[in-house]
């Protein structure tokens, strides 16, 4: 993924108001560490409307999910669930470590 294509996710994304954090390669990246990175891996606040704006914006710039589902599916926590289970997704399931340490730094 290009940088160029990155920024404007990204600025997309804070413009539509979404709750969001950026992690993995591009956050690291973004903290000056050197590295070969060439995908944006974020955790959203998954209630329908930041979902929905989500889906918004990966059809706009065509991005798909890498399970096999229609992105529309995550709306649905019924879909996330078997994603963990059935199909091990485990992008998804790290979402539940990554929420503990944000609940964490709101407290502070």
């Amino acid at each position: 993924m290009e940088s160029d294509l990155i920024y404007s996710i990204l600025k997309d994304l804070t413009k539509t108001d979404i709750k969001y954090v950026v992690c993995g390669g591009i956050a690291c990246v973004i903290h000056g560490v050197e590295r070969a990175t060439y995908d944006l891996d974020i955790y959203a606040e998954l209630y329908e409307e930041n979902l929905r704006k989500i889906i918004e914006i990966s059809k706009k710039y065509e991005l798909i999910p890498r399970i096999p589902e229609p992105i529309e599916n995550l709306i649905s926590e019924e879909k996330r669930k078997e994603w963990i289970e059935k199909k091990g997704a485990k992008d998804i399931s790290d979402i539940k470590e990554l929420k503990k340490i944000i609940e964490t730094r709101k407290k502070k």
